[in-house]
């Protein structure tokens, strides 16, 4: 309502002074987001009471007639943020908003039926690349392993596996299914289906998963310039995205070329019904680099999150301006791995809502402790002014290792955790180890066994 315009930026931010920003509409599309960035107690202030003082006082009041909610403390202050320049409105096409914003517009895919297939799938190790072909839509390309004890009269836990942005005429699924990864999914007994990205050309353009903002550079108001410096920096705008008016500026890096998140639906289904006996209530996703990025869309889209029982995300974060929380109601944690001296993607301290990288891309992500905070809170848990209790988890052979939580482990295995360690940008297969540990945690719980 334009009663609740604010003249002031959206929590403290000079970037997001764009009218649509200044709106309640940000604030107001969600109540976990009134709760979080403004105060509902009497007395206490947070940094959108100081940012949006007109916002905060006329839009939570009215909200909270609607839905009475709990109120879990605000994500602590943050200090000034780095300032963007908006450019120029990108060119609007009558199907450029397919790919990108399909996850925001499209209507609501049920899950698919997780059968068990009449011929479960048998190999240990299929050597060759398995084909998704789907009537309208990109074939696309997967691999499967089978853990050594793998009982295809049982249903089975599954991890889907996302790359990061790379070259390469194979499928690059392939690299989290090498024999180090395979050891760690025979000691937890998991499925792993290393799922391919796709490219404009096969043997030179980056294989890519698209997620919002990634394909076009653009804010969630579908106008603003959010995710790199638009002045400076390589432009890395794939053709498919040129053919539907999306390169006018020049922050976008990945495809066009399908919808991702209903790809990975189909997928479910097809690994479902054709190749393992599925445990619905056991699939997961692990992501590395931009693998990581999608991980966090693919829990933050309605269309997926249900789809999901966890997820972990390494080296990878959302693009600025894309911090959401968890696409429906269901509890779904989440593990973040990420290095301290990782200039690709940095993970940031919480001073500031995102983080510029290091080299001259120019690229914007969201801040590490925020997203993990805001994800915190919506499972309950006290989001206070400080950082997070320090979390002890065991992770054999690498000590140094330190995770956080905003939850507190006395109620059980937290359902957001912070990892951190002294690397650059990096996968390791003890990564994976640490996530399937904090997914058997986690389904130990809910089981009710230990």
């Amino acid at each position: 309502p334009t009663e609740c315009s604010d003249t002031n930026a959206l929590l403290g931010d000079p970037f997001l002074e764009s009218e649509s920003m200044m709106e309640c509409e940000w604030l107001g599309e969600s109540m976990t987001r009134l709760l979080n960035y403004c105060s509902s107690a009497p007395g206490i202030s947070t940094r959108a009471d100081a940012a949006c003082p007109k916002t905060c006082a006329k839009c939570l009041p009215s909200a909270q007639l609607v839905i009475p909610p709990p109120s879990p403390a605000p994500i602590r202050a943050l200090s000034q943020s780095p300032t963007i320049v908006p450019e120029k409105t990108p060119t609007e096409s009558p199907t450029a908003s397919v790919v990108e914003t399909a996850w925001l517009t499209a209507p609501e895919t049920s899950p698919p039926t997780l059968k068990c297939p009449a011929i479960p799938y048998t190999r240990h190790d299929k050597d060759d690349t398995i084909t998704l072909r789907r009537s309208g839509r990109p074939d696309r390309k997967f691999r499967i392993y089978t853990p050594a004890n793998f009982d295809r009269t049982k249903p089975s836990k599954v991890v889907f596996m996302f790359h990061g942005w790379t070259r390469g005429t194979y499928c690059q699924g392939r690299i989290f299914l090498q024999s180090q990864w395979r050891a760690v999914a025979d000691e937890h007994n998991y499925v792993l289906v290393g799922v391919d990205g796709l490219a404009e050309n096969e043997r030179s353009a980056p294989r890519s998963f698209t997620f919002p903002g990634s394909a076009d550079g653009l804010g969630r108001d579908g106008r603003s310039i959010t995710t790199c410096r638009p002045t400076y920096g390589p432009d890395y705008c794939y053709p498919s995205c040129e053919r539907l008016g999306r390169c006018s500026n020049r922050c976008g890096w990945t495809h066009c070329l399908d919808d991702d998140f209903q790809f990975f639906i189909d997928l479910v289904d097809e690994v479902a019904n054709k190749y393992v006996c599925l445990d619905r209530a056991r699939v997961y996703v692990y992501g590395y680099s931009m693998g990581g990025m999608f991980v966090w869309s693919l829990g933050q889209n309605p269309r997926t999150s249900r789809l999901i029982a966890g997820m972990g995300a390494v080296m990878g974060l959302p693009m600025h301006d894309h911090l959401s929380g968890k696409g429906d109601e269901t509890d779904l944690p989440v593990i973040g791995i990420y290095g301290d001296r990782d200039c690709s993607v940095p993970p940031g301290d919480g001073r500031y809502l995102y983080n510029e990288v290091c080299d001259d891309d120019g690229y914007l992500y969201v801040d590490a402790f925020h997203q993990h905070g805001l994800w915190a809170s919506e499972h309950g848990c006290s989001v206070g002014s400080s950082h997070p209790a320090r979390y002890s988890y065991d992770i054999p052979g690498r000590n140094e290792i330190s995770c956080a939580s905003h939850c507190d482990p006395a109620n059980g295995p937290p359902p957001s955790v912070d990892c951190r360690y002294n690397a650059e940008h990096g996968k390791e297969a003890w990564h994976l180890d640490a996530v399937l540990k904090f997914f058997e945690d986690h389904s130990a719980r809910s089981t009710g066994t230990s």
